[in-house]
C-alpha cells in the first residue's frame, strides 16, 4: 500500500538522533504519522529496532489498541512483501508483547516487574472506582469522627468557619478536593508541606515582596486591559449604522483616561494605588445621538458594564489596607495547616486502608512508578533517578508520548526518568500533541508542560531538542477552516488558551475536496424565544431538529469510499454539547417529534432507567422493608405488580401506631389473605431477605431475574433490547463489585448511591451500531477525536460554569490553597488576598480552557459547521461587535461574526414563534402522500378505511411526557401557588431573620432561617407534652425538657439554643396545645408522621390527566384525636405579618396533610390548623 505524506510529516517519519516535539493540530494526520514513524523504527535498514525497545504511551486503552492494531496492519503489509524478512517475522511476534499502553498499563507494568523495591503486597489487586470510592467514604469518615473525639480546639475552629449547616459535608468536600490536588504531585507529601508556607510571612515587609503581592498586581494589570478592551468595544458600536454615534467621543476620553490611570498606578505603593482608582472618576456622557433609544439604551449599559469592572478592582483588591490584608492571612494560618492536617491523614488512613486489603488505585500505580524511577526529587524540579530507571533509559530506544498536552506532573516525571531526554548523548524521547485541545483542566492535566517545551524546542533540523509543527488540516473544507481560523485569531492568546493563535498554530487545508462544488458557510442560527429556560432550550432544540432533517434533505457530502458527493444521511450528522446531560430529554423529544434516528452516547442515567430503577427499589426493600418510598416503588413496579389504588388501599387495615409503611402492608395482607397479589409480594420480598444473608450480590440479582422472568419482561418492552443489556450489565457490575473488598447487599446499595451522588455514572448500556444510520448526539469531550460531515456545536449562549471559584477552598497545583478569613467576633467572612489572586488565576485558566473546548468542537466538522444558540435579540447581537467579555461561548464567536470576517459565517435569526410555519410546511410536505391514499379509495375503500383511521389517531395523553411519577408536598404546594399566584407574592421556604448563637470557639455564627426552623420542630417532637402542660411553672419545665433532650443525645446545645424559650411557652399556654397534651394522656398524639399517597395527577398539572396517580410522599409534624374528630397541626417559624398570609402560603400543603390523615385513620377531619411561633397564635385552615 502506497502512503503519501507531506514535507513535515516526512520530517517527523525520518528524523533520527534527536529529542522530537511535534505540535500537530487538528485534523493534522498524527496517528498516521505516529504508527509510520515507529514502523519506520522497526523496519530501518542501517539501525532496525525491535518493536519490544520502542516505548509508546496513550491516554486511552481505545486509542492503545488502535495503535498497536495500526502497527501490525503496516507490519504484516511489508512481511507480506518481504515473507523472507527474518527480522520483520521477529516483530509480527514481538508486537503481541510491545508497550504500546496507557500510562497507568506502563506503571502497573513497572510496579509487577519491581514490587520488592516498592515495599508492595506481591499479591495486590487493582480496585475498581466503586469499591476506592466506598472506602474513601469510610475512611474520611474516621478521619472526622477522629477529629472530633480528639476535642482539639483548632479542628472545633475550623468547624465553626468553614462547616456550612447546611451542606454538612462541606468540610470533607474541600478535603477530598486538597487530597485530589495533592496525588496529581509526584510527591503529595511535599506538596501539602509546602501550602503550610502561603499563609506564613515572618513580617509585614516580606508580605509586601512576596510573589503573592506581585500576583495581585499582574491582576490588576489584567483587569486594566479587559476595561480598556471593553472601552474599544463600546467605542465601536457608537459607529455602527444606525449607532449613538454622537457618543463616540466620550468613549475616546474614556479610554485615553483610564489608559492613563493604568500607566500612573505602576510602581506606586499597593495601597497608594487602592487611593487612585477610588479617586478615578469617568466624564458625564455627553452628545446626543440621532439614533433610536434602545441604541442609546445599549451603549449606556456597555458603559455602565466598564464602569462597573473598574469599581470592581477597589472592591476586590483595595478595600482594605495591605497590613490589614496581611493581617488576614496570618490570622487564616492555623485553620488552613489544621485543613491540610485532615489531608494528611486522611492520606496516611487510606494508604494503610489499602494496604490492609490489598489492594491499590490508579493513583497509587503512578506513585508507586515515581517511588521505583526516582530516588531524590528536590523542591526546584530536579532528580536524582534510580538503577531501575536508569535500566528502562538504556533499553528503551524511543519513548514516545501521545496526547501530550494532557499529561499531568506524574506521569512527565515517569516518562521523562525512562527517556534519555535530559541526559548527554541521549535522544530518545518524542512528543506529540496539540495544546489547542487540551481539554482535560478537570483531571488537573497540565498543559503548561508542553508549552515550556515549546520554549525548548527548536524549529532548526539539527537542533538536539526539535520542534516540528503539522498545520495543515486534512479533515475540513476551506469554509471550515476558515471560520475555525476567524474566531481564534481573536480570542485565543498565550495568556488565554496557553497558545498564540499565529502564523505556526493556524489551519491549513490540506484535504481534497471535489473542485466543481462551491464551498459553503459557517451557519450561525440564533434562536429567539420569550419562554422561560426550559422552555426556550426546547424551542433550540426544536430548530436542531428542523436543521437535521433540512441537511438530510439538501446537503451534499463527499463519501468517502467512493469520493463522490452523494446526499447527506443522518449518520453523517452529530449534534455537540458542552454539558449534555441536561440536555437529554429535550433533544431526545425534539428527535423523536420530528422522526429523526439518534443515538446519544452514554451521560451517566444507568441507575434511573425504569428497568435498573425497578430492581434497586426492590433490593432497597430487600435490605431495608422499612424504607417507605422504595416501598410504594417496588410494590408498583413489575416484583409487586400493584396500581397506586392497590397500594393505598392497604393502609384501610393500619392502625394509628403503625408508623411505617410495611406494617401497614404486612397488616393488610394478614387481613387479606385472599389478596394474592400481595401475598406473593410479601413472600419474595421474605424470601430474598433471608436469600441476601448467604448469596453474594451478583448471585442474588440473578436469581431473582431467573426466578421472576424479568428479563424476558424487559426484553418485551420497547426499546428491548437495550432494556436488557441494561439488566445483564447490572448483573455484570455486581459480579465485579463481587470481587471487592466490601460484602453484601447494604454495601452495594451504597455502591450505587455513591456513584449516582459522585455523577460517575458511566451510562446506559451500549448497543449501538456504529454503522446506524443515526444522528450522534454526545459531549464536546466525547467527540475528541472523531470527526463528521455535518456537525451542528448546540448550545452556544450557555454561560461557562464558574462554581469553583466559589468554593471554600479555591485551589491550584502552582499558587496552592485560597481560603477565607473569618472575623471571630462579627463572624464575618472575606476571602484573603491570596484566595483573590487564586480566583484571578482560575478565572482566566477557566476561560483558556472553554476556549480549547470550543477550538475542539469546531474542528470535528469536516464538510459543514453549524452553531446554535438562543439570544434575546439577533438582530441586536449582530448589529455590534464584541465586548471582550467572555461569558459563553456565543461570546467567543461574536468578534469574528461582527468583525472583518463577517462573511464567512451565516448569521440567521429564527423566532421560536416561526415553529408553528414550519411545523404547518411539514404537514404540507405530505399532502402529495395524503392524495395518493385518498385516490386509492376507489381501488380499496375498506383498506383505506383502515390505513385513515390507523394514522389519524392522535395520542390523547401527549402532555403525560411531562409527567414525573413522584413528588413531595412541598412541591405541590409550590406548584399550586405558581398557577395561583398574581405576580405580587413570591413563594419560598420558612423563613425567619437570621441571628447570631454561640459556636465551638466562643464567637457567634450567622443562624438560617431553615435552621431555626428544623430546631423548633425537633423540639416539639421531643418534648413531653403532658409534663409541660400539667407544670404549674410551664417556663422551668420547658427549660427542664430541653435538659433532657440535650442530655438524651437528641439533640445538641447548639441547636437547642436556637429556639426561642419564651415563644414555646407561649404555645404551651394556648389552647391547642392543651388539646395536644389530653390527646397524648390518651395515646391520640402523632407526630412527625411520615406518609405516601397518590393523588391524581390534574392536580399537580392542569394539563395532566386526572386518571393518572403521582406518589406524593411527606411528614406531617403532628394530627391529634379530640372528642372523636382528627385534627392536623403544622408548625411553621415563618416571620409574616399576618395569618392570612400563611395560609395562603400553605393551604395547599395542608389539605394534603389531611388528605393523608384521613386515608391513615380513617376518621374525619376536624381541623386544619398551623402554628406561628412568629405571630404567637393559632391559625385555621380549614
Amino acid at each position: 500500500m502506497a502512503y503519501t505524506f507531506s514535507i513535515d510529516q516526512q520530517k517527523i517519519i525520518d528524523s533520527r538522533h534527536q529529542n522530537i516535539l511535534v505540535s500537530a493540530a487538528a485534523g493534522s494526520g498524527k496517528t498516521s504519522v505516529l504508527t509510520e514513524r515507529i514502523v519506520g523504527l522497526v523496519s530501518d535498514p542501517a539501525n532496525p529496532v525491535d518493536i519490544d525497545r520502542v516505548l509508546v504511551v496513550t491516554f486511552t486503552n481505545a486509542a492503545a489498541k488502535e495503535m498497536k492494531e495500526r502497527i501490525g496492519k503496516r507490519l504484516n503489509e511489508m512481511l507480506a512483501a518481504h515473507p523472507e524478512n527474518e527480522h520483520l517475522q521477529k516483530q509480527a511476534t514481538l508486537i503481541h508483547s510491545a508497550q504500546i499502553t496507557t500510562i497507568d498499563s506502563f506503571c502497573l507494568y513497572l510496579l509487577k516487574n519491581h514490587f520488592t523495591k516498592v515495599d508492595a503486597d506481591p499479591s495486590f489487586r487493582v480496585a475498581g472506582e466503586g469499591e476506592i470510592e466506598l472506602l474513601k467514604e469510610d475512611v474520611l469518615k474516621d478521619v472526622i469522627k477522629r477529629a472530633y473525639a480528639s476535642k482539639d480546639e483548632d479542628f472545633y475552629h475550623t468547624v465553626d468557619c468553614y462547616a456550612k449547616k447546611d451542606k454538612d459535608n462541606s468540610l470533607e468536600d474541600s478535603i477530598m478536593k486538597l487530597y485530589n490536588y495533592a496525588m496529581s504531585y509526584p510527591y503529595p507529601e511535599q506538596w501539602l508541606e509546602k501550602r503550610r508556607g502561603d499563609y506564613a510571612f515572618e513580617s509585614f515587609e516580606e508580605f509586601k515582596r512576596s510573589e503573592l503581592v506581585k500576583d495581585i498586581m499582574k491582576a490588576v494589570d489584567e483587569a486594566f486591559e479587559e476595561i480598556l478592551e471593553a472601552i474599544e468595544a463600546t467605542r465601536k458600536s457608537c459607529l455602527v449604522p444606525g449607532g449613538a454615534d454622537a457618543y463616540e467621543p466620550t468613549m475616546e476620553r474614556d479610554y485615553e483616561d483610564v489608559k492613563a490611570l493604568r500607566e500612573a498606578v505602576k510602581g506606586k505603593d499597593y495601597d497608594e494605588i487602592g487611593a487612585m482608582i477610588s479617586a478615578f472618576s469617568f466624564v458625564k456622557l455627553s452628545g446626543k445621538p440621532d439614533c433610536e433609544e434602545s441604541e442609546k439604551k445599549y451603549i449606556k449599559d456597555l458603559r455602565d458594564g466598564y464602569k462597573k469592572a473598574l469599581a470592581k478592582i477597589k472592591d476586590s483588591f483595595f478595600y482594605q489596607s495591605l497590613e490589614e490584608f496581611c493581617n488576614d492571612m496570618l490570622a487564616t494560618a492555623p485553620v488552613v495547616n489544621k485543613v491540610i492536617d485532615l489531608v494528611e491523614d486522611f492520606l496516611r488512613s487510606f494508604d494503610k486502608a489499602k494496604r490492609d486489603r490489598s489492594i491499590i488505585d490508579f493513583s497509587d500505580m503512578e506513585h508507586f512508578a515515581v517511588k521505583l524511577l526516582v530516588d531524590e526529587y528536590r523542591d526546584d524540579g530536579t532528580y536524582d533517578i534510580s538503577d531501575v530507571a536508569m535500566d528502562y533509559r538504556n533499553y528503551y530506544k524511543e519513548v514516545m508520548v501521545d496526547e501530550y498536552q494532557d499529561s499531568n506532573l506524574v506521569q512527565e516525571l515517569i516518562v521523562q526518568s525512562v527517556s534519555g531526554e535530559n541526559t548527554e548523548g541521549i535522544h530518545n524521547r518524542f512528543m506529540v500533541g496539540d495544546v489547542k485541545q487540551s481539554i482535560y483542566r478537570f483531571r488537573l492535566a497540565r498543559p503548561e508542560i508542553f508549552m515550556g517545551k515549546t520554549e525548548v524546542y527548536k524549529k532548526d533540523e539539527d537542533a538536539p531538542h526539535r520542534l516540528i509543527t503539522l498545520k495543515e488540516n486534512y479533515r475540513s473544507r476551506q469554509c471550515v477552516i476558515d471560520s475555525v481560523n476567524a474566531v481564534f485569531e481573536n480570542v485565543m492568546t498565550a495568556e488565554r488558551g496557553g497558545v498564540e493563535y499565529d502564523d505556526d498554530a493556524r489551519l491549513y487545508k490540506g484535504g481534497d475536496y471535489p473542485d466543481d462544488v462551491p464551498e459553503n458557510t459557517t451557519e450561525l442560527i440564533l434562536v429567539q424565544s420569550d419562554e422561560k429556560a426550559d422552555k426556550a432550550r426546547e424551542a433550540e432544540a426544536f430548530k436542531i431538529a428542523l436543521t437535521i432533517k433540512d441537511t438530510v434533505k439538501n446537503f451534499k457530502v463527499k463519501d468517502k469510499k467512493s469520493g463522490e458527493m452523494r446526499a447527506a444521511s443522518y449518520k453523517d450528522i452529530a449534534v455537540l454539547f458542552r454539558s449534555p446531560t441536561k440536555w437529554r430529554n429535550i433533544i431526545r423529544d425534539a428527535c423523536e417529534n420530528a422522526g429523526i434516528p439518534y443515538h446519544i452516547e452514554g451521560t451517566g442515567d444507568f441507575y434511573d432507567t425504569t428497568e435498573i430503577r425497578q430492581v434497586i427499589s426492590f433490593l432497597k426493600i430487600v435490605n431495608n422493608p422499612l424504607d417507605d418510598v422504595s416501598m410504594y416503588g417496588a410494590m408498583t413496579s413489575f416484583f409487586g405488580g400493584m396500581s397506586d389504588e392497590e397500594c393505598a388501599r392497604v393502609t384501610e387495615a393500619a392502625t394509628p401506631s403503625m408508623r411505617f409503611y410495611y406494617e401497614k402492608v404486612k397488616a393488610y395482607g394478614e387481613a387479606h389473605p385472599e389478596n394474592e397479589k400481595l401475598a406473593r409480594f410479601l413472600m419474595l420480598l421474605h424470601r430474598y431477605r433471608d436469600l441476601s444473608k448467604i448469596l453474594p450480590i451478583n448471585e442474588l440479582i440473578s436469581k431473582l431475574f431467573d426466578e421472576t422472568g424479568y428479563k424476558h419482561v424487559v426484553s418485551a418492552m420497547p426499546d428491548g433490547e437495550k432494556r436488557l443489556a441494561n439488566v445483564n450489565m447490572l448483573v455484570l457490575k455486581a459480579s465485579e463489585y463481587a470481587k471487592t473488598s466490601f460484602y453484601g447487599l447494604f454495601h452495594f446499595l451504597r455502591y450505587v448511591e455513591l456513584i449516582k451522588k459522585l455523577d460517575r455514572d458511566e451510562g446506559e448500556a451500549n448497543t449501538f451500531d456504529e454503522n446506524a444510520d443515526v444522528v450522534k448526539i454526545m459531549s464536546i469531550h466525547k467527540s475528541k477525536g472523531l470527526e463528521f460531515p455535518v456537525c451542528i456545536v448546540a448550545g452556544v449562549d450557555e454561560e461557562f460554569n464558574r462554581m469553583d471559584l466559589s468554593a471554600e477552598f479555591v485551589t491550584d497545583i502552582d499558587a496552592g490553597i485560597g481560603a477565607s478569613y473569618v472575623d471571630p467576633v462579627r463572624r464575618l467572612k472575606r476571602p484573603t488576598l491570596k484566595k483573590k489572586a487564586i480566583i484571578a488565576k482560575c478565572a482566566d485558566e477557566l476561560v483558556g480552557e472553554e476556549i480549547r473546548i470550543l477550538y475542539v468542537g469546531m474542528t470535528r466538522a469536516k464538510e459543514k459547521l453549524i452553531m446554535v444558540g438562543l439570544c434575546e435579540d439577533a438582530e441586536e447581537w449582530r448589529s455590534h461587535p464584541g465586548t471582550g467579555k467572555y461569558k459563553s461561548y456565543l461570546d467567543l464567536i461574536k468578534p469574528a461574526v461582527t468583525g472583518a470576517t463577517k462573511g464567512l459565517f451565516e448569521v440567521r435569526s429564527w423566532d421560536d414563534a416561526d415553529a408553528v410555519t414550519e411545523s404547518t410546511a411539514a404537514v404540507l410536505e405530505n399532502a402529495a402522500l395524503r392524495e395518493k391514499l385518498e385516490g386509492a379509495q376507489g381501488e380499496d375503500s375498506d383498506l383505506y378505511e383502515k390505513i385513515k383511521e390507523r394514522f389519524s389517531f392522535t395520542y390523547p395523553y401527549k402532555n403525560l411526557e411531562k409527567l414525573y411519577t413522584k413528588t413531595t408536598v412541598s412541591n405541590l404546594k409550590m406548584a399550586a401557588i405558581e398557577r395561583e399566584d398574581d405576580g405580587s407574592f413570591k413563594p419560598f421556604e420558612e423563613n425567619e431573620p437570621s441571628e447570631y448563637i454561640p459556636l465551638f470557639a466562643g464567637g457567634e455564627q450567622e443562624v438560617k432561617g431553615t435552621d431555626r426552623g428544623t430546631a423548633y420542630h425537633e423540639v416539639m417532637q421531643l418534648t413531653d407534652f403532658v409534663k409541660v402542660a400539667d407544670s404549674a411553672d410551664r417556663a422551668k419545665a420547658i427549660a427542664e425538657e430541653l435538659a433532657r433532650i440535650v442530655a438524651s443525645g437528641r439533640m445538641s446545645e447548639e441547636d437547642v439554643a436556637k429556639v426561642r424559650r419564651d415563644r414555646i411557652k407561649t404555645f404551651f399556654d394556648s389552647d391547642v396545645a392543651r388539646e395536644m397534651a389530653e390527646a397524648d394522656r390518651e395515646n391520640m398524639l402523632y407526630k412527625e408522621q411520615p406518609f405516601v399517597i397518590g393523588v391524581p395527577a390534574s392536580e399537580v398539572e392542569d394539563d395532566f390527566s386526572a386518571d393518572e396517580t403521582i406518589l406524593v410522599q411527606g411528614v406531617i409534624d403532628a394530627y391529634y384525636v379530640y372528642n372523636g374528630k382528627v385534627n392536623v397541626l403544622d408548625y411553621k417559624t415563618d416571620r409574616v405579618d399576618s395569618a392570612d398570609e400563611l395560609v395562603k402560603r400553605y393551604k395547599k400543603q395542608l389539605d394534603y396533610y389531611g388528605e393523608a390523615v384521613k386515608k391513615l385513620t380513617g376518621l374525619e377531619i376536624d381541623r386544619l390548623l398551623i402554628y406561628s411561633f412568629a405571630l404567637g397564635t393559632t391559625v385555621v385552615v380549614r
